[in-house]
Protein backbone atom coordinates (compact mmCIF):
# COMPACT_ATOMS: atom_id res chain seq x y z
CA UNK A 1 0.00 0.00 0.00
CA UNK A 2 1.26 3.44 -0.26
CA UNK A 3 0.08 6.97 0.28
CA UNK A 4 -1.61 8.08 -3.04
CA UNK A 5 -3.74 4.58 -2.88
CA UNK A 6 -4.76 5.37 0.54
CA UNK A 7 -5.46 9.08 -0.62
CA UNK A 8 -7.47 8.06 -3.59
CA UNK A 9 -9.52 5.58 -1.40
CA UNK A 10 -10.54 8.33 1.34
CA UNK A 11 -11.65 10.91 -1.76
CA UNK A 12 -13.43 7.99 -3.65
CA UNK A 13 -15.05 6.92 0.43
CA UNK A 14 -15.97 10.47 1.03
CA UNK A 15 -17.47 10.95 -2.89
CA UNK A 16 -19.80 8.46 -2.54
CA UNK A 17 -21.25 9.49 0.44
CA UNK A 18 -21.82 13.03 -0.13
CA UNK A 19 -24.45 13.92 -3.36
CA UNK A 20 -22.36 14.18 -6.52
CA UNK A 21 -23.02 18.39 -6.61
CA UNK A 22 -20.54 18.59 -3.44
CA UNK A 23 -17.04 17.71 -5.28
CA UNK A 24 -14.11 16.15 -3.85
CA UNK A 25 -10.94 17.26 -4.34
CA UNK A 26 -7.31 16.30 -3.93
CA UNK A 27 -5.69 18.97 -2.08
CA UNK A 28 -6.67 22.06 -0.48
CA UNK A 29 -9.34 24.43 -2.78
CA UNK A 30 -7.73 26.94 -4.95
CA UNK A 31 -10.57 29.50 -4.82
CA UNK A 32 -11.05 31.87 -7.99
CA UNK A 33 -11.14 28.78 -10.22
CA UNK A 34 -13.85 28.57 -12.39
CA UNK A 35 -17.06 26.87 -11.33
CA UNK A 36 -15.35 26.25 -7.87
CA UNK A 37 -17.50 27.34 -4.67
CA UNK A 38 -18.84 25.97 -1.66
CA UNK A 39 -19.91 22.95 -1.28
CA UNK A 40 -16.51 21.54 -1.49
CA UNK A 41 -14.53 18.88 0.16
CA UNK A 42 -10.45 19.17 0.15
CA UNK A 43 -8.21 16.27 1.55
CA UNK A 44 -5.46 16.70 2.59
CA UNK A 45 -2.42 14.51 3.90
CA UNK A 46 -1.59 15.84 7.33
CA UNK A 47 0.66 13.82 9.12
CA UNK A 48 3.13 10.17 8.11
CA UNK A 49 4.39 8.64 11.74
CA UNK A 50 5.76 5.00 12.28
CA UNK A 51 3.64 3.62 15.11
CA UNK A 52 4.07 1.52 17.41
CA UNK A 53 7.57 -0.75 17.34
CA UNK A 54 6.93 -4.03 15.36
CA UNK A 55 8.04 -7.57 16.55
CA UNK A 56 10.83 -9.56 15.16
CA UNK A 57 10.00 -10.25 11.69
CA UNK A 58 7.07 -8.09 11.49
CA UNK A 59 5.71 -5.19 9.32
CA UNK A 60 5.92 -2.07 11.21
CA UNK A 61 2.79 -0.50 10.23
CA UNK A 62 2.40 4.03 9.79
CA UNK A 63 -0.26 6.00 10.34
CA UNK A 64 -0.80 8.50 8.29
CA UNK A 65 -3.43 11.51 9.23
CA UNK A 66 -5.22 13.35 6.61
CA UNK A 67 -7.15 16.58 7.13
CA UNK A 68 -11.14 17.06 5.20
CA UNK A 69 -11.08 20.37 4.64
CA UNK A 70 -14.96 21.10 3.95
CA UNK A 71 -17.22 24.47 3.06
CA UNK A 72 -20.65 24.82 2.51
CA UNK A 73 -22.85 28.01 2.19
CA UNK A 74 -24.29 28.35 5.29
CA UNK A 75 -23.56 26.97 9.02
CA UNK A 76 -27.05 24.25 8.85
CA UNK A 77 -25.71 23.22 5.43
CA UNK A 78 -22.04 22.74 6.65
CA UNK A 79 -23.45 20.79 9.55
CA UNK A 80 -24.89 18.47 7.33
CA UNK A 81 -22.61 18.06 5.24
CA UNK A 82 -19.65 17.34 8.22
CA UNK A 83 -22.29 15.27 9.67
CA UNK A 84 -22.14 12.80 6.78
CA UNK A 85 -18.72 12.85 6.22
CA UNK A 86 -18.33 11.38 10.30
CA UNK A 87 -21.28 9.25 9.67
CA UNK A 88 -19.10 7.41 6.61
CA UNK A 89 -15.83 7.10 9.02
CA UNK A 90 -17.89 6.27 11.78
CA UNK A 91 -19.91 3.59 9.55
CA UNK A 92 -16.88 1.98 7.57
CA UNK A 93 -13.49 1.24 10.42
CA UNK A 94 -12.37 -0.45 7.39
CA UNK A 95 -10.97 0.69 3.78
CA UNK A 96 -9.52 -0.80 1.41
CA UNK A 97 -6.59 0.27 -0.52
CA UNK A 98 -5.04 -2.04 -2.81
CA UNK A 99 -6.79 -4.71 -1.99
CA UNK A 100 -5.73 -4.86 1.36
CA UNK A 101 -8.33 -3.52 4.28
CA UNK A 102 -7.11 -0.86 6.65
CA UNK A 103 -8.26 0.48 9.61
CA UNK A 104 -9.69 4.76 9.20
CA UNK A 105 -10.43 6.51 12.43
CA UNK A 106 -12.24 9.84 13.04
CA UNK A 107 -9.50 11.72 15.22
CA UNK A 108 -11.51 15.21 15.73
CA UNK A 109 -12.63 18.21 14.04
CA UNK A 110 -12.34 21.71 14.59
CA UNK A 111 -13.21 25.09 13.16
CA UNK A 112 -11.76 25.96 10.41
CA UNK A 113 -9.43 29.35 10.25
CA UNK A 114 -9.27 31.20 7.33
CA UNK A 115 -6.14 30.92 5.09
CA UNK A 116 -7.33 33.76 3.04
CA UNK A 117 -9.90 36.37 2.85
CA UNK A 118 -12.16 34.41 0.65
CA UNK A 119 -15.25 34.43 1.51
CA UNK A 120 -15.71 30.66 0.37
CA UNK A 121 -14.25 30.12 3.65
CA UNK A 122 -16.23 31.56 6.00
CA UNK A 123 -18.13 28.28 6.29
CA UNK A 124 -15.87 26.26 7.21
CA UNK A 125 -14.46 22.95 9.00
CA UNK A 126 -11.86 20.47 9.29
CA UNK A 127 -12.23 16.57 10.02
CA UNK A 128 -9.15 14.73 11.08
CA UNK A 129 -9.03 11.51 10.44
CA UNK A 130 -5.75 8.47 10.35
CA UNK A 131 -5.75 5.69 8.48
CA UNK A 132 -2.98 2.55 9.16
CA UNK A 133 -1.03 1.29 6.67
CA UNK A 134 1.60 -1.40 6.36
CA UNK A 135 5.61 -0.09 4.94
Amino acid sequence: MELVSTFKAIVSGVQSEVTAAVPVMQGYPAWGRPRLVPPVVGVVLAASIPMERARIGAVRPVQTGWTLHVFDVGELELVSLCQKIINWVLQNPQIEVDGVKTTISFVDGRRHEPLTAAIEEQYGFEISVTVAIPL
